[in-house]
């Protein structure tokens, strides 16, 4: 997820190049799971995390929605909650929550 300060930058360039990366990352990370035999491919959705997540779910007939968290994401959850976690409680569709890795 980019963060939307990223994305409200005055530099035109600097937004640019947060977005190419950005979508690098995702195309790489498509190409990963495809090359374990799982269908993927990169979409991008604008906006409010929780509404961009279901909007996606729905528009592709999806199965499931899963979702990862990370251990900073656990400890804000217990005072205001996480977009991860709403999406669960709230989605028709069946939700799998991945944890972050731990620092050890």
């Amino acid at each position: 997820m980019v963060k939307e300060s990223a994305l409200k930058s005055p530099n035109a360039h600097e937004v640019q190049k947060v977005r190419k990366a950005e979508r690098k990352r995702l195309e790489d990370l498509c190409d990963e799971l495809e090359d374990a035999g799982i269908n993927a491919k990169p979409h991008v959705y604008a906006g409010d995390p929780q509404k961009q997540i279901e909007r996606a779910a729905k528009e592709y007939q999806a199965s499931m929605i899963i979702l990862g968290s990370s251990e900073k994401a656990a400890i804000l959850e217990r005072w205001v909650g996480s977009v991860s976690k709403n999406i669960a409680d709230k989605s028709i569709y069946p939700c799998l929550l991945i944890p972050g890795k731990k620092n050890i």
